[in-house]
């Protein structure tokens, strides 16, 4: 299916009310305004499998995410987060702590735009699913 002019804020504004919707409005090809043809594929992730290294991980490889909390749709662009590790014989083994997410709100266009989400002063299990996507060209 080929959209034309339909990309990640477009459609977060116009959002479906789940990321499992939004996932499926997303999925596929699009035509951007300066006529590049992209491919979107989306993975959504529920609240009860969002992993933080993961998360961290696909900051770290700059692929795009959306995030649902509070029921509003925000794009994850950053983390403030730690990492302890411990050695054995065979394996190192990391464990992260994520203490704020950065979110933008595509709802605004001024100072509101940027928000964080952080873990001294909201509760990070309200996060209600991440949608992570993948943008290739065809």
């Amino acid at each position: 299916m080929l959209r034309k002019g339909l990309w990640p804020e477009d459609a977060v504004l116009s959002a479906p009310s789940s990321l499992k919707a939004l996932s499926a409005k997303l999925q596929g090809r699009h035509v951007l305004g300066d006529g590049l043809s992209v491919v979107v594929r989306a993975q959504y992730f529920p609240k009860s499998s969002i992993d933080p290294s993961f998360t961290i991980k696909t900051l770290m490889d700059q692929q795009p995410m959306l995030l649902k909390w509070k029921s509003h749709i925000y794009v994850l662009y950053g983390a403030t987060y730690d990492e302890t590790s411990s050695y054995g014989l065979t394996m190192t083994m990391g464990k992260i702590a994520i203490h704020k997410l950065w979110l933008l709100d595509p709802r605004y266009s001024d100072q509101r735009r940027k928000t964080e989400l952080s873990a001294e002063t909201d509760d990070l299990t309200k996060i209600q699913g991440i949608l992570v996507l993948t943008v290739v060209r065809p």
